[in-house]
């Protein structure tokens, strides 16, 4: 049911009533075998599925508090900000800490496999950095590693082709987490200029709303990342938003903005439909993301080996 009547309709060339009807039949059978809801129900109902939305630990304590738990099932988490803020460090610890078990905030159930979908339009992905992740979390880097599939994407029409992909396997191969690093990036290199904003924009939509569609249809969660720029017309604060436009902002069921404090980076929430307004400090390091204090303690211990080595070249000097 992620597919409308209009996009049966131009995929297949049948005539929209037909699609309609297609749509319809298609519905009512899902329905009957429980595997999707009534179009109206009652707000009980909703409670329900919303309990049943599972969450996963980001990796720092800190997030997980500003998140009420983690990062959500059933659900679109926009993670932007600018270069060096820490997005593709997040996403790296988010596609190891999805394997965790359900004890350690994870979402493996009784042993099973949990499998990421990594969909890289920056060739950002680093499998180093998954190992030293998994390792961090006591797990098998090996076995992390081969619940992880990557497409490589070039261009708009590749990008949109591993989403669907990627659809087409969800169930069999226990996809919980899709990761698209970054979602918008492609979209603004190849709809240039003014003139194909609106052709852009559309574009941006369709690939999003499929996105938001699969995470709601599998009841996994799906991760964006997403780059920033400069509003001129902010005479206030801070002028930094996302790109992407409106659509990417409604779509999005939590928006995250990150920002660089020195050693340590800035999680702030930007936008939830019942998460209150905060932000908190986190630190990142070999080990993926994690709380400030244990970066603190990295830090420490990286300026004592220093002074050590300092201290060695100084008496062999000496000598």
């Amino acid at each position: 049911m992620t597919k409308s009547p209009y996009e049966i309709s131009q995929l297949t060339g049948i005539d929209s009533e037909a699609a309609a009807d297609l749509f319809f039949r298609a519905r009512e059978a899902l329905k009957k075998d429980n595997q999707i809801s009534e179009l109206w129900e009652m707000a009980t109902a909703i409670e329900k599925q919303r309990l049943d939305a599972k969450k996963f630990t980001t990796g720092a304590e800190a997030i997980d508090n500003m998140l009420l738990g983690g990062i959500e099932t059933d659900a679109i988490t926009e993670v932007y900000g600018e270069f060096g803020a820490g997005k593709s460090q997040l996403s790296h610890t988010f596609a190891v800490s999805v394997q965790l078990p359900e004890d350690k905030k994870g979402l493996s159930k009784d042993g099973e496999d949990v499998r990421v979908a990594w969909i890289d339009t920056e060739n950002t992905f680093r499998p180093e950095r998954i190992r030293a992740i998994a390792i961090r979390f006591g797990l098998d880097p090996d076995k992390v590693m081969s619940n992880i599939k990557v497409a490589r994407v070039h261009n708009t029409v590749e990008q949109m082709d591993a989403l669907e992909q990627i659809e087409k396997v969800i169930k069999s191969e226990n996809i919980k987490l899709i990761v698209v690093d970054s979602a918008i990036g492609l979209f603004r290199g190849e709809y240039i200029g003014r003139g194909n904003l609106s052709n852009r924009q559309g574009a941006i939509s369709r690939f999003v709303h499929l996105g938001e569609k699969i995470a709601m249809a599998y009841h996994l969660a799906v991760i964006y990342t997403n780059q920033v720029q400069s509003d001129p017309s902010q005479m206030f604060g801070d002028p930094t938003k996302s790109v992407g436009g409106r659509v990417v902002e409604h779509t999005s069921t939590y928006r995250i903005y990150l920002k660089k404090s020195g050693k340590f980076r800035v999680a702030v929430m930007k936008d939830s439909p019942h998460h209150p307004d905060g932000e908190c400090v986190y630190g990142v390091t070999e080990g993926g993301v994690v709380d400030k204090v244990l970066k603190e303690a990295e830090i420490k211990e990286a300026e004592k080996v220093k002074k050590a080595a300092k201290k060695d070249i100084e008496e062999e000097v000496e000598l």
